[in-house]
């Protein structure tokens, strides 16, 4: 069988040839114009789903990265606040140490409460501190001040805190959760209790090893309630060797202690006058007819004598005892017992463990629970023993001070805590924001192989697809040249 090539059949593989050419050219040079070696699934399938789950995976560790950088500024922003927190601290402190240095005129410490007062106001401040309407240290509750402050006259007398313990979070995977900030709770009220002290100008110490449960800081009184002087078996109570006995204003004594502890020095001569002295105190000299003569100790210890029944001719120590009663101020008064633990409570059934064997006269002492109180309280306290208003006699001032700052720099670590673990979590913040970075770089690297135009490749692709184009036209031109049959 004979087959006869027409002129059509040449047409139609010359058609087909240019179009091949030319749609192999087109897709070269789409592919260099665009960037893109797929460009749809009909191009590569597998490449193209297999970038099409690298595309999800790189947009979930964008999205990732972008929580743990909005995560690492959360902690950064706390950081800078504390921060500033932890300097006004130092400044309070170093304020508080020029006014314990004894020195200062009433006008002085009145200048310092007026820097102490400036300090709190600003740590106030920025505990309350907003970022774009949000309190920072409120917790969950970001639309409420957290650190509200109670005033009177224009100052603080107290803070209190509103917000809760809920803080934010940041998911990085299905089981990996992690806190970003602090609660102001966490930032300015979680520290952990140490020994507590005291300043005590009349003998009052801590019990060493008890565990106490009253918090901040406590007044603690000791009053003086009865005096007796020698055996007791004298008149109203006074010594029946001696003939020494009470005074008129006995109940404005002030000695305490045991029978001992204070000791009566009495010269009498044989007309029932003579000196007496109490303890280490100045001698003073009687004649017989004092009903209220008024003695003082080095310690300051007051007793009142009435000496008109002295026996003459004696000569000798008194042994004198001192009872009384110890409270914390505002709460129940208990019997003073002297002991090497004496457990005092106070009106909501806190307790106190006091070393009371030394006490030997009444008065006012400061005990400091640290680690319990707040910095804002403590900067309180401070401010207020300055001007006096905290009921304490002025003379104990410097060791009350000295108190005080214990607590604060308890506070102070606290802060310095905080600050510690925020940046803490702000650099495993940094760490895991590169990691992703990296991650995603490799996610792009692998993607934009399965996808992306290798250029020099395509090069060539397109310049063996230019000229089999061009191969192509001149070989379809040839079949409208002239041919044998259009000479016959």
């Amino acid at each position: 069988m004979t087959f006869r090539i027409t002129p059509a059949v040449l047409f139609e593989h010359a058609r087909f040839d240019l179009t091949s050419s030319y749609a192999r050219f087109a897709r070269a040079q789409s592919q260099i114009s665009t960037g893109k070696r797929v460009r749809r699934f009909s191009d590569d399938p597998a490449a193209a789903s297999r970038a099409l789950d690298l595309k999800v995976a790189l947009a979930r560790a964008v999205q990732q990265r972008e929580s743990v950088s909005a995560a690492r500024f959360a902690a950064d922003t706390q950081a800078a606040i504390l921060e500033e927190v932890s300097g006004l601290l130092i400044d309070a402190r170093a304020a508080a140490q020029d006014a314990a240095s004894g020195t200062n005129s009433p006008s002085d410490l009145k200048v310092m409460a007026a820097e102490l007062n400036s300090i709190l106001e600003q740590v106030v401040g920025r505990a309350n501190q907003q970022f774009e309407g949000r309190y920072l240290f409120a917790g969950s509750m970001v639309e409420t001040v957290p650190f509200p402050a109670s005033k009177t006259l224009g100052s603080i007398t107290a803070v209190s805190y509103a917000g809760d313990d809920i803080t934010r979070k940041v998911r990085l995977g299905p089981a990996d959760i992690k806190d970003v900030d602090l609660s102001g709770k966490q930032a300015f009220l979680a520290f952990r209790r140490t020994a507590s002290v005291i300043a005590s100008p009349i003998g009052l110490a801590v019990a060493k090893g008890a565990a106490d449960t009253m918090i901040g800081s406590a007044k603690i009184v000791v009053e003086h309630t009865a005096t007796v002087i020698g055996d007791g078996l004298g008149a109203g109570g006074g010594d029946a060797a001696s003939g020494v006995a009470p005074g008129a204003s006995t109940l404005q004594d002030t000695l305490i202690g045991p029978a001992g502890v204070h000791v009566l020095n009495l010269v009498s001569d044989a007309t029932g006058g003579g000196t007496v002295s109490l303890d280490d105190g100045s001698t003073v000299q009687f004649t017989g007819a004092e009903t209220d003569l008024a003695l003082t100790s080095v310690s300051g210890a007051v007793i009142h004598l009435d000496l008109t029944s002295v026996t003459p001719g004696f000569t000798g120590s008194v042994d004198l005892a001192g009872d009384g009663e110890i409270s914390v101020a505002g709460g129940p008064a208990q019997a003073l017992s002297f002991s090497a633990d004496f457990a005092l409570q106070d009106g909501a059934g806190r307790v106190v463990h006091l070393d009371t064997t030394n006490v030997q006269q009444e008065g006012a002492s400061l005990v400091v629970f640290p680690g319990t109180e707040t910095v804002f309280d403590t900067l309180i306290a401070l401010r207020d023993d300055l001007l006096g208003a905290a009921g304490f006699p002025p003379e104990d001032l410097v060791q009350r001070i000295q108190t005080r700052l214990v607590a604060l720099d308890r506070g102070h670590e606290g802060v310095l805590a905080g600050l510690s673990e925020l940046g803490a979590r702000s650099a495993s913040f940094d760490r895991i924001s590169s990691g992703l970075v990296l991650f995603e770089i490799s996610l792009e690297e692998k993607r934009g192989e399965l996808e992306d135009t290798d250029i020099f490749t395509a090069s060539l692709e397109l310049s063996q697809a230019e000229n089999a184009y061009q191969a192509a036209l001149m070989a379809s031109a040839r079949l409208n040249g002239p041919s044998l049959l259009d000479f016959l």
